[in-house]
């Protein structure tokens, strides 16, 4: 057997919308980053990359299609606000 690590997150965001259905946080590229997930969990595609880490799902505004959300981009000893497409 395998040994898995998991880091739990709380940003699950379940979304009203058709096309997606939740925001999940994953640390698949090696930083954690948010992810679009369809109704069956199927990944739809990354919402953020690079290299720094998203820290928390401050709010979704599906009528703009923008998520906010709290990152460490230029110094990881600061918190900003950031906001990127859906």
């Amino acid at each position: 057997a395998e040994d898995h690590w998991l880091n739990l997150n709380s940003c699950f965001t379940p979304l009203k919308c058709t096309e997606g259905c939740l925001v999940w946080a994953s640390e698949r590229s090696g930083y954690q980053h948010l992810y679009l997930h369809a109704r069956d969990g199927e990944c739809l595609g990354a919402i953020t990359a690079g290299e720094w880490v998203v820290d928390a799902v401050c709010a979704v505004d599906e009528e703009r299609d923008v998520i906010y959300f709290t990152a460490s981009i230029a110094d990881p000893r600061q918190r900003n606000l950031f906001v990127a497409p859906l």
